[in-house]
């Protein structure tokens, strides 16, 4: 299980953004550098730092809470 500041670090880091522009209400569409590569690179660096199994459907989660609420219920 990851910690919720933990969790928008990662995002934060990874769409290298400023934590203080990313919320659990986000939605993935509001990020412009969001794409299908950033989901699997946040799944990825879940897996490394984490040791987080994945297996969640892509299109399945809109907002940063819907997709930290199913990372949380997989794992």
């Amino acid at each position: 299980m990851i910690d919720k500041i933990s969790f928008l670090k990662l995002i934060a880091k990874i769409l290298n953004e400023d934590v203080q522009n990313v919320h659990f209400k986000s939605k993935v569409k509001d990020f412009v550098k969001w794409d299908s590569l950033t989901t699997i690179n946040i799944f990825l660096e879940l897996k490394k730092k984490y040791n987080l199994n994945i297996n969640i459907d892509i299109p399945s989660f809109k907002t940063l809470e819907e997709l930290y609420e199913q990372i949380n219920k997989k794992n």
